[in-house]
């Protein structure tokens, strides 16, 4: 493997650097490589699997995430990196042991992210108010014209100099309301000018959270004790997190001895009482489910309440 090809020199951080590595072989016969490891999980070889003619030579592409790799020395504004890869030979000639090479760069980091990246938490579904959320940026490079951007379908961007702390400045960041459930991620990305009077290239920023429903259950789990057949009361609230209206369309369960019944109602809650009788003789989870609809939004989802019977029974003891 040719030295430079193994050291990318001098990088502005990003989370998709691309470096390409000349793989050559010395055999007289094709080598097939069935993967490629890597010592660190921001590390991704392309193609994964490949073989290399004999005396010839294929191409292989590192994607480096120096973004998340940066968080490890986040205050340095030029740091070190080092990532080994090595090819997964199927059949290796005798006496011969695969490769390993140490790819090695610099990366330039121009600001100081406090928290290095943003974490929404928890996000309720079809928010109309979301929650703004604020990020300290200090810069490490001398900086003028500090912008920062994100699509307008994941949010807006704030940005505003701290007048106690020269060049350093406070971006805050309002998402969008999100009408899905599940895992969301977007990147903000800052963009300036250099001393030398250079563009600097767009910084990102990450920012993620869990869209869940607006509606939930507290308690969402209920244990229930007591002898087979012995009568249960337990209450449970549906809560809006956001403290919007909302109705409840339809609720059932699983099973026979669990009724469910309405128990009372205020803005942004309600009430209801489960009831019934034990009658497993051993442990059993029993799901109620509540058909909940925003008054703004036509749409209807599940809310689940998982009711834990745990049967006790009397034991004898012979004398």
């Amino acid at each position: 493997m040719p030295r430079l090809a193994l050291d990318f020199g001098e990088v502005w951080v990003t989370p998709d650097f691309r470096w390409k590595l000349p793989v050559r072989n010395l055999t007289d016969r094709p080598v097939e490589v069935v993967g490629v490891e890597s010592s660190c999980t921001c590390t991704v070889a392309e193609p994964r699997k490949f073989t290399v003619p004999a005396r010839g030579v294929c191409e292989l592409e590192l994607r480096l995430n120096l973004a998340a790799a940066d968080r490890q020395d986040a205050a340095s504004a030029l740091r070190g990196v080092a990532v080994e890869v090595a090819p997964i030979v199927k059949a290796l000639p005798e006496g011969m042991r695969a490769p390993r090479w140490r790819i090695t760069g610099k990366v330039r980091s121009p600001f100081l992210f406090t928290p290095t990246a943003l974490s929404l938490g928890e996000v309720a579904m079809d928010d109309p108010a979301p929650a703004a959320h604020t990020v300290r940026v200090e810069c490490l490079w001398q900086v003028s014209d500090l912008q920062a951007h994100c699509h307008r379908d994941d949010g807006e961007v704030r940005l505003r100099k701290l007048a106690d702390r020269p060049g350093d400045y406070e971006l805050t960041v309002v998402p969008r309301s999100f009408d899905t459930p599940g895992y969301v991620e977007f990147f903000v990305t800052l963009t300036g000018t250099l001393a030398d009077g250079s563009s600097m290239p767009a910084i990102p920023y990450q920012v993620a959270g869990q869209v869940v429903p607006d509606v939930r259950a507290e308690p969402s789990i209920i244990i229930v004790t007591g002898a087979p057949g012995e009568r249960f009361e337990r209450e449970v609230s549906l809560v809006s997190r956001t403290g919007r209206g909302f109705v409840v369309v339809d609720s059932s369960c699983a099973g026979e001895s669990l009724k469910i019944t309405p128990a009372g109602e205020s803005p942004g809650r309600a009430v209801y009482k489960l009831t019934g009788a034990i009658e497993a003789t051993q442990f059993k989870a029993t799901p109620a489910r509540f058909q909940v609809r925003s008054q703004e939004n036509g749409e209807a989802y599940d809310v689940s309440v998982t009711v834990v019977f745990q049967p006790q029974t009397e034991t004898r003891h012979e004398k």
